[in-house]
């Protein structure tokens, strides 16, 4: 699992944790973007992935604090999918395999606008499966 504000904060008495802790929650809070994502096909997910990257760099945000923050923001049916791959992987999940297994998922592919026709052609009333197959493939 992702590490939370608390493991930096184990020993409130040891001021290095404290220190660190302090400046983990800063660099949390200061993290502007605030677009999310939730994986419909309206959404173009590596543009969407690319301008969170930049953010994440241009605020110093280590790993951990990378993954928390696409925690944050990646919403509906990404969300779902997102906590499937955290609880799969577990303490695998690192921003690179995250970021291939996104792609993969959620990137546009050369067909894409070929799905999109695709998926608005209906079968019509009454047509058998052979035409309408035939209709399709023409």
């Amino acid at each position: 699992t992702l590490p939370t504000p608390n493991t930096y904060a184990r020993s409130p008495l040891d001021p290095a944790n404290r220190r660190q802790y302090d400046e983990f929650s800063k660099r949390m809070r200061e993290f502007k973007f605030k677009e999310t994502f939730g994986g419909k096909e309206t959404e173009n997910g590596p543009q969407w992935l690319e301008a969170f990257e930049e953010n994440a760099n241009l605020y110093e945000l280590d790993e951990t604090e990378t993954l928390l923050q696409l925690g944050r923001l990646i919403v509906e049916d990404a969300r779902i999918w997102f906590n499937d791959l955290k609880k799969r992987n577990g303490q695998n999940l690192n921003w690179n395999f995250f970021k291939a297994k996104f792609l993969s998922r959620y990137g546009i592919t050369d067909d894409y606008p070929v799905q999109t026709e695709l998926q608005k052609i209906k079968q019509k009333k009454g047509e058998n499966i052979r035409t309408f197959a035939s209709r399709i493939l023409a």
